[in-house]
């Protein structure tokens, strides 16, 4: 029987006492005070399985057990003596001890996945303390049993890529690959070649690969990114390569050596000292001294294990240790032939690999966190005003998906416009709509929003074609004179109109919709006159400053961003399934929302 410390907090020592009838866990040690409020136990667990190559029938293992307000309570990892030394699906890397630790960083994914939003409610996990130790026990004996038999992952399962040998968070290479664009990538002949990156700006290293060229320099896919990419400055090379599949060290681990990773690739037929001999001749070529290459390694993933391949993953090893014009050579002359052997033997080097973070930023995975539709994203929207309600709308649409957006407005930003507007001080006294543009493209990495200093209609001819070119047109001016106009505008082909208006003290919301040739005026304004709607009193009307009078609408942020998002939600709705429709959205001083009326 295994002592108890007497300095051991009471709840690990019942765990103890739980363990002891364990069949399939034996505790090595006793509870060991690692770090203040951090406590550590050597157990050992036992295959219910017949062992495999990798895992043995007992392994070590070591259960952490934190008291520190924000940490983890409970993980478990590999014994750094007599754990499995292999990394598995649904494990982090599983390498060498960091520091003092007596276990590897190998700790298996024990939790359910729902446990990464932090509400107890919907995983179904124990909160007290003991029941969590036993629980995430129980977990790691189903684990090790499925790792075992080659049970980790399961048809219908996500698709995860091996976990890096670091922990990785900054920066980031974005790349964009979309479903549409696997075929082409396929049907490449070429294997490998050059890219170019850019940095984003004020992101703190991040940066998007922008073009593939192959060996010879002709382009092969050129990645299309947001307004603000025309103005990066800063552009970095590297070398890419297309794989057949994903070069794993068994049986989910990521090389980290040069020597592992030209092994695995050489079965896939490439030569890796021939890729870095090409990619050191690429960054002598740069005048920039000392300019550090990336290399990365692209393959074919299925969005859920099981099904077919349908996409191109990339993933990345940075700051390769190729030969510059003004690299000394250790020994060796100054010649071009020198440093392209020196480049040459890198593949055969016992280097770490410097792996980087990457995302696939193209729009529908960028957006997997609230989703929206196709038909939303692909529309070309304009939108006419850029005030306080517009502003929210836009933003909205961007964020939702819709990267292709027409703004106009004629009218500065004013500060008092800042106390429910959108854009901030920097865009005070600039025209709404550009700087809403500015504010959209900087907001996301794939906005193209383009801004006029107009009201509508436009005399200029290419914002007028803007227009016709728009198969979505919002007007958030809330004016009738600009339905009238809208009436009276050649839009040259059958567009969606909305028309979203606030009331009154901000008390509701008007949303019509058509699909039409032109806009029907005249069915608009009787379908809201229609609705009781409040109507300003002079005793209600404030004004900003001193001198004529000129009432000021009174609505709150609160009230923008309400309204907002319901007007985006009819947008949407109406671009899924147009119709002429008016519907009367009102809020109560409860803060209920209630739809009051519907007129199609």
């Amino acid at each position: 029987m295994i002592l108890n410390s007497p300095s051991l907090p009471p709840a690990l020592q019942e765990v103890l006492s739980l363990l002891e009838g364990e069949e399939r866990v034996s505790v090595r040690s006793n509870w060991t005070s690692v770090a203040p409020g951090r406590w550590s136990l050597a157990i050992d667990a036992t295959l219910s399985e017949p062992a495999t190559e990798f895992m043995a029938t007992r392994t070590g293992w070591r259960v952490v057990v934190s008291f520190v307000p924000g940490g983890n309570p409970v993980e478990i990892y590999p014994c750094a003596s007599s754990g499995p030394t292999v990394t598995f699906q649904h494990q982090l890397h599983n390498g060498e001890p960091e520091g003092r630790d007596p276990w590897r960083t190998g700790k298996p994914c024990l939790d359910r996945p729902e446990a990464a939003f932090g509400r107890d409610k919907w995983t179904g996990e124990p909160s007290d303390i003991i029941e969590k130790v036993i629980w995430h026990l129980s977990r790691l004996l189903m684990w090790i049993d499925a790792a075992a038999t080659g049970q980790l992952k399961h048809v219908g399962d996500p698709f995860e890529v091996p976990p890096s040998p670091k922990n990785l968070s900054h920066p980031v290479i974005g790349f964009d690959e979309a479903i549409s664009g696997f075929k082409s990538w396929m049907e490449m002949e070429q294997r490998w070649g050059s890219v170019s990156f850019i940095n984003i700006p004020n992101a703190l290293g991040n940066k998007v690969a922008v073009t593939f060229s192959d060996r010879g320099g002709t382009v092969v896919k050129t990645s299309s990114w947001g307004a603000w990419a025309g103005q990066a400055a800063s552009v970095q090379i590297g070398v890419w390569l297309r794989l057949d599949t994903i070069p794993v060290v068994g049986p989910w681990g990521l090389p980290t050596t040069w020597s592992e990773l030209n092994a695995l690739i050489a079965e896939q037929g490439f030569d890796l000292g021939e890729v870095l001999h090409f990619a050191g001749v690429q960054v002598r070529k740069r005048t920039q001294k000392n300019e550090s290459a990336t290399l990365l390694l692209g393959f074919p993933v299925e969005e859920r294990v099981g099904n077919e391949p349908s996409r191109l993953h990339w993933m990345a090893i940075g700051a390769v240790p190729l030969q510059h014009r003004h690299s000394k050579m250790n020994g060796f002359r100054p010649l071009e032939a020198n440093r392209r052997m020196l480049d040459r033997a890198v593949a055969q080097s016992h280097g770490r690999l410097d792996w980087m973070r990457t995302m696939n930023w193209t729009s529908d995975q960028l957006r997997r966190r609230g989703p929206s539709s196709e038909q939303l994203g692909s529309s070309r929207i304009a939108l006419l005003g850029a005030g306080a309600l517009g502003g929210a709308v836009a933003e909205n649409l961007l964020r939702m998906g819709n990267r292709d957006l027409v703004i106009l407005d004629g009218e500065r930003l004013e500060v008092g416009n800042l106390t429910r507007h959108a854009l901030g001080l920097e865009a005070v006294g600039r025209n709404k709509a550009v700087a809403l543009a500015d504010a959209l493209n900087s907001s996301m990495i794939d906005g193209r929003t383009v801004g006029h200093a107009t009201n509508f209609p436009p005399s200029d001819a290419s914002v007028i074609d803007a227009l016709r070119a728009a198969n979505v047109v919002v007007d958030c001016t809330g004016a009738d004179d600009v339905l009238r106009r809208m009436a009276d505008f050649d839009w040259g082909t059958e567009k969606i109109f909305v028309s979203l208006a606030i009331t009154w003290k901000a008390e509701g919301l008007l949303a019509y919709t058509a699909s039409e040739v032109s806009f029907p005026y005249f069915d608009a304004v009787e379908r809201m006159a229609s609705m009781e709607t409040p109507s300003p009193a002079p005793s209600e009307s404030t004004m900003e400053g001193i001198g004529c009078w000129h009432p000021i609408f009174p609505a709150t942020a609160e009230d923008m961003r309400l309204w907002a998002a319901f007007g985006t939600r009819v947008i949407r709705k109406a671009i899924e399934s147009p119709s002429r429709t008016l519907s009367y959205y009102r809020q109560h001083e409860d803060g209920q929302i209630e739809l009051v009326g519907t007129n199609v």
